[in-house]
Parts: structure tokens; C-alpha cells; sequence
């Protein structure tokens, strides 16, 4: 979220796989906002990274990644699937729903939501042994949502674990003024990252 300088220290220091699966979301081009795109991304190709890189922003910003990059010679090792980023939903990946909302601010700006998918409920262990399951993969797929088949008879996730839990709702805005549409917008979320500059 955002790609300030020092964002390859920081993402070297969370110990974050610089191949992982990765979404990154610009909220706007200013450059405490995205003056560290360029850097991280020539990293992720000195660490050899193959897989494509989903980048959501402003439409301007695929522009200027095209035009920095090749005044600078940056080739890259991977693909950059770019979304621009507009009011709704915009991308679904990695079992992620990824929404927009226009932000108030002196240039063009988004603020995003993160939504994870609903999540089987708490396991319990107990249970498990009751249904003389054996510890290992079996409690793994019961923890997943899955079923399992133990001495032929067919297990339900439902039936070791409590009731489903709702998937955690992440907003994140940049140098933004507040907003109805913006509160309603983060509704319900677990965690607000709202970074404004403004009054």
C-alpha cells in the first residue's frame, strides 16, 4: 500500500518473499506515494522474480512506469499486470477482493479496501480426537473448510470446528481529507490505515 523511499528496507525487514504473490495499490502520484516503486521493482528482478506483479493506481501511473523506465533502462524479469484503479471493485485475487473509492485530494486520489473471504470457524482439537482423527494433513483440510474421509466415514469441517468467521476488511487512504462517502466507504473495517494531511 503505497511506495514511499525505503520501501525495500522495509519490505527486507518484514521478511517479505520478494517473489511472493504481490498486490501493490497506489493511492497517488505524489512522490512520498510512489518514489520507491521504481527501486523496489528493480529488486524484485536482481532476485530473479518471475511471477506477474498485480500494481493498481491512478491511470497516469502505468505512464509514468512506462517513460521512467525506459529513460533509466530498467528491464524488468517479470510481468506487471496493471488495473487503474476507479470507483468499485477491481481486482479478485488470492482469495482477495480488492475496491476502490475516489479520496479528497489535490491531485487524483484512491482509497482501497482489502476483504478477505469468509474463514472456517475456530478448530477444535477435541473434537478431532473424538472422531478419531489423526493429527497431521487430516486436521489441516478440517481447518481449511475442507472434509475428510477417516475409516470410510465422511467428516464435515463443520463438525470439528465452531461457526464460520467473517473475513477481515482492511481500508487504507492516503493524504486524504475526510468524507461521508469515505466513512461509508471503510465501514466495518478491521483496520484503518487513514494517513491524512489535510484539516
Amino acid at each position: 500500500m503505497d511506495c514511499g523511499e525505503g520501501v525495500q528496507r522495509q519490505v527486507i525487514e518484514a521478511s517479505v518473499g520478494l517473489g511472493s504473490d504481490m498486490t501493490i495499490l497506489i493511492t497517488h502520484l505524489h512522490g512520498d506515494h510512489v518514489a520507491g516503486l521504481l527501486g523496489l521493482l528493480q529488486t524484485m528482478s536482481l532476485a530473479q522474480r518471475r511471477k506477474p506483479l498485480n500494481v493498481v493506481g491512478p491511470a497516469k501511473l502505468l505512464k509514468w512506469l512506462q517513460v521512467t523506465s525506459e529513460l533509466l533502462h530498467i528491464g524488468l524479469t517479470f510481468p506487471i499486470r496493471f488495473t487503474e484503479a476507479r470507483p468499485g471493485t477491481l481486482l479478485r485475487t488470492g482469495g482477495f477482493r480488492f475496491r476502490a473509492a475516489r479520496a479528497v485530494h489535490s491531485v487524483e486520489a484512491f482509497a482501497y479496501v482489502v476483504e478477505e473471504p469468509s474463514r472456517p470457524g475456530v478448530f477444535y482439537p477435541e473434537k478431532a480426537r473424538e472422531f478419531s482423527i489423526p493429527e497431521g494433513k487430516l486436521w489441516s483440510r478440517l481447518q481449511k473448510g475442507r472434509p475428510v474421509v477417516v475409516e470410510g466415514r465422511k467428516i464435515e469441517s463443520s463438525q470439528v470446528t465452531g461457526p464460520p468467521r467473517p473475513g477481515r476488511k482492511i481500508g487504507y487512504s492516503g493524504d486524504t481529507r475526510p468524507s461521508a462517502g469515505l466513512a461509508r466507504f471503510f465501514s466495518g473495517c478491521d483496520l484503518l490505515i487513514f494517513d491524512s494531511t489535510f484539516s
